[in-house]
């Protein structure tokens, strides 16, 4: 029986290349965020891609050396900073330059964090060499501990991507907004399935993708369900 190719180790963040729409070029993205200082917002719903978009912009950039920093807020407690999930992995070079030679790490931690946590963290952090940090789901943090983690990450000359789910006060310009582009997600679930003997066409893929109303984590959770299925009936 063959590895689902939904499962979330193969679909997350980073693990597909990020399908830019015909309106959206990575070059012109790249000169907005450099023209703001090395720092911009990207916003839209679950599921469209912001933190794949956010690592392929780092990846783009690798003739920097930079040292990036992954940092997912999740809706859990952790007390302390130090029971964060860590991993460092070695980064996908396949869509960006072979030239690249910096580390990808990332951190995990609950919304309700405090903020003398959150120092000791990034104090202890690697501060050799010029850092990105991409900090994912940022409007999960209170209004006082987001807005001090940019202005502390600001100061010490570190850049700064974010994704957000909807507009919101930040001392960050917008990069750009996502939204979910039912063509191009129907392409990536053609991607993925390639090579695999299960199979689906495009207008079931379609139906998948309405029943979850759009939000493309949801089809994904759907499609695994489906191709467990289709594996065990063996087809």
């Amino acid at each position: 029986m063959t590895h689902n190719p939904f499962s979330a180790s193969r679909i997350s963040a980073g693990q597909l290349a990020f399908r830019y729409p015909p309106d959206l070029a990575p070059d012109q993205l790249l000169k907005k965020f450099s023209d703001q200082g090395n720092w911009g917002t990207l916003i839209g719903p679950h599921g469209v891609g912001k933190t794949t978009l956010a690592l392929d912009l780092a990846r783009r950039v690798s003739f920097y050396r930079l040292q990036i920093y992954l940092v997912t807020i999740r809706r859990r407690s952790i007390k302390r900073w130090t029971d964060r999930f860590f991993n460092r992995v070695e980064v996908n070079l396949e869509h960006c330059s072979a030239r690249s030679n910096r580390s990808l790490r990332f951190y995990t931690f609950g919304e309700h964090l405090s903020w003398n946590a959150w120092q000791e963290f990034l104090q202890s952090s690697n501060q050799e060499g010029q850092e990105l940090w991409i900090v994912d789901g940022i409007e999960r943090l209170s209004f006082y501990r987001r807005n001090r983690l940019v202005t502390f990450l600001k100061n010490r000359g570190a850049w700064g991507i974010v994704t957000l789910h909807s507009t919101m006060w930040l001392r960050i310009p917008k990069l750009c907004e996502l939204q979910p582009n039912p063509e191009n997600i129907l392409d990536l679930v053609d991607e993925i399935l390639k090579d695999h003997p299960v199979s689906f066409s495009r207008n079931e893929i379609a139906e998948v993708l309405r029943q979850a109303s759009g939000n493309p984590r949801d089809m994904f959770d759907r499609l695994y369900d489906l191709y467990e299925s289709r594996q065990r009936r063996g087809q």
